[in-house]
């Protein structure tokens, strides 16, 4: 299995505010300042930063779907890799 690492990961949602909530809550980050020297700076953007991390490394974005569900004893949210393969991201309660 091959490895990588990655600067950040952008994800778009339909409720941009119901997603940083989930963020926060479920992985502890903070909301931090959208950079202005991005390739893709949106207005509508929210950016944010895992605990320890100087600089943001999750923006969010409200221009397309990626809606968090709610499976009664976990929320997700599931996004598809470049091979199609399904991630599901959860946290259970």
């Amino acid at each position: 299995m091959a490895f990588f690492r990655s600067d950040s990961i952008t994800l778009s949602y339909s409720n941009i505010e119901l997603a940083r909530q989930w963020w926060i809550e479920a992985l502890d980050c903070k909301v931090t300042q959208v950079p202005t020297d991005g390739d893709n700076a949106l207005p509508s953007d929210v950016a944010l930063k895992f605990p320890g991390c100087d600089e943001p490394t999750i923006p969010l974005s409200s221009r397309a779907d990626g809606p968090i569900d709610d499976g009664g004893d976990m929320q997700f949210f599931e996004i598809r890799d470049t091979e199609g393969n399904l991630i599901q991201i959860r946290q259970e309660f």
